[in-house]
């Protein structure tokens, strides 16, 4: 074209396009047509076809999983959960969907030590945690609510009942391992001050005893 009217030419100008009539499910090669603007006239265009790869649009049901990121202040660990969907419908083209491992909504809980309840974006990922893109998740948010309990380290302390042997005696009692750890809402945790075994019978007992 002239001069002049080459520089006038914006990208908009150039229209390519492909004619996807009678296209079917999977790879298609189409031959590229484009239309001249005013005064112009194309001499090369490349690539000449393009491959355009045809799927269909599927959707399935997936359960919502919860993943935190960050930790609960120390002494604190995460209870229970409720999530609200917690099932979810996804949409998208076949192969996307397959890639799809799981539909997570991610929760912060760094230095939490009340419950947490919080609307949280919902997302598909794959096997490595990415998203993926191309999948209409149907539900964006979800209500989640997260109860934090206390930990709490206490002695273990045996239950002894019965009388050794005449002429015996219990000398010494080890414990093993001597203190173990529980778990339960702040109020509760605070009144627990030891846990007992059950029940040791000792009665008529002339020699040393090593029992679960």
């Amino acid at each position: 074209g002239k001069k002049n009217d080459l520089t006038k030419v914006s990208l908009e100008d150039v229209k390519v396009s492909a004619d996807l009539s009678g296209a079917k499910q999977g790879d298609n090669i189409r031959v590229l047509k484009v239309s001249n603007p005013v005064n112009i006239e194309i001499k090369e265009m490349t690539p000449q076809q393009i491959n355009v790869r045809l799927d269909k649009i599927v959707q399935t049901q997936k359960p919502v999983e919860i993943v935190y990121s960050g930790e609960p202040a120390k002494g604190y660990q995460v209870g229970s959960y409720e999530i609200s969907p917690n099932e979810i419908l996804i949409e998208g083209p076949a192969s996307k969907i397959e890639s799809v491992v799981k539909v997570i909504a991610e929760i912060d809980v760094e230095g939490a030590k009340e419950n947490i309840r919080k609307n949280v974006p919902i997302k598909a990922v794959d096997g490595q945690g990415n998203d993926i893109i191309g999948v209409d998740v149907k539900t964006e948010n979800a209500n989640v609510y997260l109860s934090l309990v206390k930990l709490k380290n206490v002695p273990i302390t045996p239950i002894i009942n019965g009388t050794v042997k005449e002429g015996y005696k219990i000398t010494n009692v080890e414990i093993e391992p001597a203190n173990t750890t529980v778990r339960a809402k702040e109020g509760i945790v605070n009144s627990v001050t030891e846990i007992l075994t059950k029940s040791i019978n000792v009665d008529e007992l002339s020699a040393t005893l090593e029992t679960e």
